[in-house]
C-alpha cells in the first residue's frame, strides 16, 4: 500500500515547520524561496528529518498544493 499526502506550502518563511494537519492534508512553512526548486528540496528534506522517510513529490512540482508519495 502506497501511502500519499496532500500538502500545502508556503515558501519563505522564518523557519520551517507543521503548520497545521489532518489526516490526509498537511501545510507547511519552508524556509527556502520558491525558486530554483529550493523549496522542493527543503521538502524533501524535512519529510526525512522528521518522518524518516523518502518523499517523491508526483504533482505540483511548480505548484504550491503538491500530492507526495512516501517511498
Amino acid at each position: 500500500m502506497t501511502q500519499t499526502l496532500l500538502v500545502k506550502v508556503k515558501p519563505n518563511a522564518r523557519e520551517t515547520k507543521i503548520i497545521s494537519k489532518s489526516e490526509s492534508e498537511m501545510t507547511i512553512a519552508l524556509a527556502a524561496p520558491a525558486t530554483d526548486g529550493k523549496a522542493n528540496l527543503e521538502l524533501i528534506r524535512f519529510f526525512k528529518k522528521m518522518f524518516k522517510k523518502d518523499i517523491k513529490i508526483l504533482r505540483g512540482k511548480t505548484s504550491r498544493i503538491k500530492l507526495l508519495k512516501f517511498v
